[in-house]
């Protein structure tokens, strides 16, 4: 079994016996439980702007909090709720007044009495130069696409039929032109 700690906020303060209960009838045993009371909510969760936040400290077997999770999820008397390894929870920190009490601790002769041992500098057996590492690195480059030589664009052939319907066409633009001409003298008279 593992230790875990569980923080939720419910809606009334009895309500966090449903959470003791879960837990005992999941074969779990509560080591230790804190009550921080009614607090202000930051936003409204389930339509409540206050909830009672609690802390319980317990032993499940790892097994069965994704079933404890499923569970105080459809409970809708739980707000929120957050489970955590009890060990992440409770790391200790170091003061800064505890830290100065130890350095200060520390007699200044006992700094220099410190034994101060010396490496040897040893050659190394082959030097590597810089060749060696890139070598390995740089791989072949690939040659340049050679662009395609351009021919000029010759001119499409042009047959007597082709002739012959350009000028059907010219022909026939003229001959518009000359009847908007003579509309337009009859109009004026």
């Amino acid at each position: 079994m593992n230790q875990y700690e569980i923080t939720f906020i419910t809606k009334e303060e009895k309500d966090d016996t449903i959470v003791k209960d879960l837990i005992t009838s999941l074969d779990g045993k509560i080591l230790s439980s804190s009550s921080l009371g009614e607090k202000q909510l930051a936003y409204k969760i389930k339509h409540e702007n206050r909830g009672f936040y609690a802390t319980f400290i317990f032993e499940l077997s790892p097994e069965k909090i994704l079933e404890l999770n499923k569970k105080l999820s459809l409970k809708e008397e739980v707000l929120r709720f957050l489970i955590i390894t009890a060990k992440a929870a409770h790391i200790e920190l170091l003061k800064p007044e505890k830290a100065i009490k130890e350095i200060e601790a520390v007699k200044p002769e006992e700094m220099l009495e410190a034994p101060v041992e010396k490496e040897e500098i040893t050659k190394p057996e082959k030097i590597i130069t810089k060749k060696e590492i890139i070598k390995p690195i740089v791989k072949p480059v690939a040659k340049p696409i050679e662009k395609p030589v351009e021919k000029p664009v010759e001119k499409p052939k042009v047959t007597k039929e082709v002739t012959e319907i350009e000028k059907e066409e010219t022909d026939e633009e003229d001959r518009l032109k000359a009847l908007d001409k003579k509309l337009d003298e009859l109009l004026k008279e």
